[in-house]
C-alpha cells in the first residue's frame, strides 16, 4: 500500500491513498456501499473482514448520517480511519462504534481490483495447499464444511484441484477442478468439473465461484472471502496455507 498523504481530509479519500487509488466516482461511503453491490458484504452475513478490506460504518451526526464512515481493516481486529481533518487512528471495530458520532458496523468490502497492485509481493505465495473452513447461508452455524485448494500458479493464471467434505461426515466430499486469476492481493476462482464425489441421500454438490482476499499476519498466510453458486447458493471460505 502507498499508505496516506498527511493532512488528506476525510475517511475516503484516506482509504483511496492508502492504495494509491483513483476516486472511482464514488462520493461518500454510504454512495460506495451502494455502488458495490453484491461485492458489499454486509456485517450480519460476513466474517470478521480480512487484512486490507474497507470496513464501513454508520454515522449518527446529523450533519454527516447521510455519508457514513469508512476505514481500513489491518488484521487482528484493528481498523484505520481518519474523521475529518482529524489524526489518523487505529482501533477495534468496537472502538469505532464506540465514538460519539458512529453508529453500526454495516460490513465491509474488497478494495476495488483497480486500486491493486499487480506486482504484490504477496502474490507469489498463492501456489501451494490450503486448507480451511466453507460456510453456506443462510445460517452459517449449520452448514459447515471443510474446504481445500490445492493451487498451481502460472503469473497471474491459476489452476488445481478443490476438495469439499462436511464438517462432521467427511465420507461426503467431492474433488473438482478449477481456474483463476491472481491480481494483488485479490483470488478469484471458478470450479469446473467434478472428479470425484459421494453425497448424502438427497443431496448435491454445486460448481462454485469465489472472490478471496490474500493477506499476511504474525501467524501466516490466510485466504479469505466469499464464494456463490447456481440457485442462489452462497457463502464465505476461510483457509491458511497447509502447514501453518
Amino acid at each position: 500500500m502507498a499508505w496516506y498523504e498527511p493532512g488528506v481530509t476525510y475517511c475516503l479519500k484516506f482509504v483511496r491513498n492508502a492504495y494509491a487509488g483513483t476516486s472511482l466516482g464514488w462520493t461518500c461511503p454510504n454512495d460506495a456501499i451502494q455502488r458495490l453491490g453484491d461485492s458489499f458484504y454486509e456485517a450480519s452475513k460476513a466474517w470478521n473482514p480480512p487484512k486490507g478490506a474497507l470496513v464501513f460504518f454508520s454515522v449518527t451526526d446529523a450533519g454527516w448520517s447521510e455519508f457514513g464512515h469508512v476505514g481500513l481493516a489491518l488484521g487482528g481486529s484493528h481498523v484505520a480511519h481518519v474523521s475529518g481533518a482529524g489524526p489518523v487512528r487505529i482501533d477495534s471495530p468496537g472502538d469505532v462504534v464506540a465514538l460519539s458520532y458512529i453508529g453500526d458496523y454495516l460490513g465491509w468490502a474488497y478494495p476495488p481490483e483497480e486500486w491493486l497492485d499487480p506486482d504484490s509481493s504477496l502474490t507469489g505465495v498463492v501456489a501451494g495447499n490450503w486448507s480451511g473452513l466453507l460456510t453456506q447461508n443462510p445460517d452459517p452455524s449449520s452448514q459447515q464444511f471443510y474446504y481445500h485448494m490445492t493451487i498451481i500458479q502460472d503469473g497471474a493464471t491459476l489452476s488445481g484441484t478443490t476438495r469439499i467434505a462436511v464438517w462432521d461426515e467427511p465420507q461426503y466430499f467431492a474433488r473438482m477442478t478449477f481456474t483463476g486469476t491472481c491480481v494483488g492481493d485479490k483470488v478469484t476462482f471458478s470450479e469446473h468439473v467434478i472428479l470425484e464425489s459421494t453425497t448424502q441421500a438427497g443431496w448435491v454438490w454445486c460448481i462454485k465461484s469465489g472472490e478471496l482476499m490474500l493477506s499476511e499476519d504474525g501467524s501466516g498466510y490466510s485466504l479469505v472471502g466469499r464464494w456463490w453458486g447456481p440457485l442462489g447458493c452462497s457463502g464465505f471460505i476461510q483457509l491458511t496455507r497447509s502447514g501453518e
